[in-house]
């Protein structure tokens, strides 16, 4: 597989610049829960956390996974600095059905606002409805929802930027010429669908590289074998994958290594999970654009809270991501970045 151009690390320590510059640095104090239904609550808390009623936020994920561990760590982090209770809130199983219901199980216990992730961006309208209709105001992460005006605001990725990274990152480690194609989750999700859409606009700037299909998994790493098996036989000149989410990275990597393929095929991944970054150090993932999720889950709590408190209504934040490689994984400002493991 191919090495990252010595040069791409000091993109990557710009662009981290650029980040930090606008959105300010997270704290790395992981007040994590350990399984998929938890929550932390100050006892000390700063002079406002004393002073105010201690509110109780539900976060809502897709799922429980070491991206969503680490955007409730960020979340729980902040909680303890406001003096005010989340209780993070995960179905089994990551599809609409499921996030439904536990909705659903959180209203009914009406707290006082939801920070949530949408598993679909469009079936995913009805039920944050209905927390409107009760009052209780809502702030998406990570996954927007298709119509924002039942939530408050929306915090995540820009991921369009993450897709046109995944371009520029593909363009040199194949020095500006191969076949390449996409790998991502069915569309739906609005996160993984701007990759795509990243991906596609930036491609022409790059004349040299030359799409020859994108495929398309549920989360099954058999499925993502299955995709990526399919895409070496049609071509077997194929010489760079981007797999745009954390599952479709691990699932490309070792099927790419599986078909012999390993210093044939540049691989460019998606999010920080700890098997990525293992599949990295390996070299068997050439870089990873890596999502700022900890920054995401204390802002979360800090705009939700300012609301209850003052009635501010917060705007769009988008995160920009940053570029992991080998040769910078071991930077601290990178290191701190990296998804939190299950406990």
């Amino acid at each position: 597989m191919s090495k990252l151009l010595r040069s791409l690390a000091g993109v990557a320590l710009a662009a981290l610049v650029l980040v930090l510059a606008a959105c300010g640095s997270s704290d790395d104090n992981d007040s994590s829960s350990s399984g998929s239904s938890g929550s932390t609550t100050s006892s000390s808390g700063s002079d406002a956390g004393k002073a105010r009623e201690k509110y109780k936020i539900a976060l809502i994920t897709n799922e429980e996974s070491s991206f969503y561990i680490t955007l409730n760590a960020g979340a729980q982090a902040e909680a303890e600095k406001l003096g005010v209770e989340v209780d993070w809130q995960a179905p089994r199983t990551a599809d609409l059905p499921s996030q439904t219901a536990t909705l659903q199980s959180v209203m009914a216990r009406k707290p006082d606002a939801v920070l949530m992730t949408a598993v679909d961006n469009r079936g995913m309208v009805a039920p944050i409805r209905q927390l409107q209709s009760q009052r209780i105001p809502v702030i998406m992460l990570d996954a927007d929802v298709a119509d924002p005006s039942v939530r408050l605001s929306f915090i995540g990725t820009n991921n369009e930027a993450a897709g046109r990274m995944a371009a520029e990152v593909m363009d040199r480690l194949l020095d500006g010429r191969g076949n390449v194609a996409y790998e991502g989750y069915v569309p739906g999700i609005e996160s993984v669908d701007a990759r795509q859409r990243g991906w596609r606009a930036a491609l022409p700037d790059y004349p040299g590289l030359r799409s020859i299909g994108e495929t398309y998994d549920r989360g099954d790493l058999a499925d993502v074998a299955a995709n990526v098996n399919g895409l070496i036989k049609r071509d077997p000149d194929l010489r760079g994958i981007f797999a745009s989410w954390t599952n479709a990275a691990i699932g490309t990597a070792n099927a790419v290594e599986n078909a012999g393929k390993a210093d044939a095929i540049s691989v460019v991944g998606m999010d920080a999970d700890p098997q990525e970054v293992t599949l990295m150090r390996r070299g068997l993932i050439d870089a990873l654009v890596v999502q700022q999720v900890y920054t995401a889950g204390e802002l979360g709590v800090r705009q939700i809270v300012d609301y209850l408190d003052n009635g501010t209504r917060p705007e769009d934040t988008l995160l920009d991501p940053v570029i992991a490689t080998r040769d910078n994984v071991a930077d601290p400002d990178i290191e701190k970045l990296l998804y939190r493991a299950a406990k």
